[in-house]
């Protein structure tokens, strides 16, 4: 039980805070919120990750909270890939096309990224 309650805590504080990020004032055909947002919790998911191995050694309520939780609800596949097919409903198949490839892309880097950060400052 204990565990679910960790994971509820930190999805709704990702959520709302993915949903808050989401109100700013981005105009134009791309997504570019949910593509920030992905990315951006794909560098906080590699740091995380990197620094529980470090640091927290095998902390689960750490990951739980953080990774499972938090970073769950911050990220957003569902929007990501309802946002890729409508670009292509729309006949802009060529830029949901570039908009998922460099999601994915990006969204790998941003894990290493994390974990090279957290491996440079976390020393």
């Amino acid at each position: 039980m204990k565990e679910c309650l960790l994971v509820g805590l930190g999805g709704a504080c990702g959520s709302m805070l993915r949903y808050l990020l989401g109100l700013l004032p981005v105009y134009g055909l791309f997504p570019v919120m949910t593509f920030v947002i992905n990315v951006a919790a794909a560098v906080i998911m590699g740091f995380l990750t990197a620094w529980l191995e470090l640091k927290a050694g095998s902390a689960m309520g750490l990951s739980l909270l953080l990774r499972t939780g938090f970073c769950g609800g911050f990220s957003t596949l569902s929007a990501l890939s309802l946002e890729v097919v409508n670009l292509g409903q729309t006949h802009h198949m060529v830029l949901g096309f570039v908009y998922a490839v460099f999601s994915l892309a990006l969204c790998l880097a941003g894990i290493l990224l994390g974990e090279f950060l957290a491996a440079v400052l976390l020393k």
